[in-house]
């Protein structure tokens, strides 16, 4: 094979690569964005008739997750995406969409707690959706790392350890 079409060759594999690598963002994307709107869902019932302010919102997420899978030339690193306020007197919660890569997750989202009648003022844990059976875990921010060869502690998150997470907002 002369050198000519060897380069041929490859540029003709890093294309499909790329397109490849592009097609598999596009699943993993509207996979977060499903999984994000059952949680937003789940959570909404979960907290149905307990006089908590309930507000759902679609927003424009900016993720530079997909911008390194993808390519940083792709427009996937924006995408509409469910997240949820929550409100209780001067007591607020929010679960907001982080990214779909990293941290061998499927997708990340923060749940944030702001007491201002409490120290510290804000709590943060953050959601992990598992690759392999897309369940939410959560696990608090300041939770220390994991060792070498060791996963994180986590917890699957259930009705009762989000009741555990937002008892601030009581």
């Amino acid at each position: 094979m002369s050198a000519k079409d060897a380069f041929f060759k490859k540029v003709q594999e890093n294309n499909d690569s790329q397109a490849a690598r592009i097609e598999r963002a596009k699943e993993d994307i509207q996979t977060f964005r499903t999984r994000m709107k059952v949680l937003v869902n789940q959570v909404e019932q979960w907290l149905k008739d307990s006089g908590v302010e309930i507000t759902i919102i679609e927003n424009e997420h900016h993720d530079d997750s997909v911008g390194i899978m993808a390519g940083d030339s792709s427009n996937l690193r924006r995408y509409l995406i469910n997240s949820i306020r929550l409100k209780n007197g001067t007591k607020t919660a929010a679960i907001t969409p982080i990214a779909i890569y990293g941290y061998g997750a499927a997708g990340r989202a923060a749940l944030t707690l702001e007491n201002p009648n409490r120290a510290p003022r804000t709590t943060k844990y953050f959601l992990t959706l598992d690759k392999d059976d897309l369940s939410w875990y959560i696990h608090p921010e300041n939770q220390p790392a994991a060792r070498p060869g060791q996963p994180r502690q986590r917890d699957l998150l259930t009705e009762e350890s989000f009741f555990r997470a937002i008892e601030t907002l009581a």
